[in-house]
């Protein structure tokens, strides 16, 4: 077997925990799940009316659900009988 000599920054990197092995920028906290998706989806209307007014209430969403008739139960639709067979 051969021993090579490793750098001893290296060594130090190497040597560390898991987690602690790469320094991160001073400052810098990793963006949580909700930030990355709304800074995807920058410029929709909706996102723009979020950031600057906050959470809609629930309310408000059944409010636009009903306007737009999407709440409720689905309207049934009555069920048609086959035509009878002629007997004879």
């Amino acid at each position: 077997m051969s021993t090579t000599t490793v750098n001893p920054r290296m060594r130090a990197v190497l040597d560390a925990p898991r987690g602690r092995r790469f320094s991160r920028p001073a400052g810098a906290t990793p963006l949580t799940r909700e930030q990355r998706l709304l800074a995807q989806m920058e410029g929709s209307p909706r996102v723009a009316y979020r950031l600057e007014h906050g959470i809609l209430p629930a309310w408000m969403l059944v409010a636009e659900e009903k306007r737009r008739g999407r709440v409720g139960p689905r309207p049934t639709v009555p069920v048609r009988e086959p035509n009878p067979t002629p007997h004879g």
